[in-house]
């Protein structure tokens, strides 16, 4: 039997749920009894792994590298990063209208996930 293309076959399968008005849970549902039926596993987990950590000396040569850029503006992008935890598209996409420094707060519009969200600086 030749085996059909998977947008195809998804056509057909789309065709026989649409008469049942599925909402989202039924359909989960009805595609996790069809892995079990085919004997199918789950997708692939990938395994955690535990986050790579500087050494207390690296830490210390990445600190002084940051206190004394000789570029100020890497300096402050540094910075930014360190202390704010900024992401790097938030911080590319940051503008100086998206700073308040009246309320040492940064507004990052359409961060993670396309949401906004405001970050107070520790400095006051």
């Amino acid at each position: 039997m030749e085996r059909i293309p998977p947008k195809k076959m998804a056509k057909q399968v789309a065709k026989l749920l649409r008469k049942q008005r599925p909402n989202p849970i039924y359909v989960k549902k009805v595609f996790q009894y069809v892995r079990e039926d085919l004997g199918l596993k789950g997708g692939t987990v990938r395994g955690k792994k535990l986050p790579e950590l500087m050494t207390e000396v690296e830490l210390n040569r990445f600190y002084k590298a940051v206190w004394q850029a000789s570029n100020r503006m890497h300096m402050v992008m540094l910075k930014l990063l360190l202390f704010t935890g900024i992401r790097n598209r938030e911080l590319a996409n940051l503008t100086l209208k998206d700073v308040d420094l009246d309320s040492m707060r940064i507004r990052i519009d359409h961060g993670k996930g396309d949401k906004d969200r405001s970050i107070a600086t520790l400095n006051r």
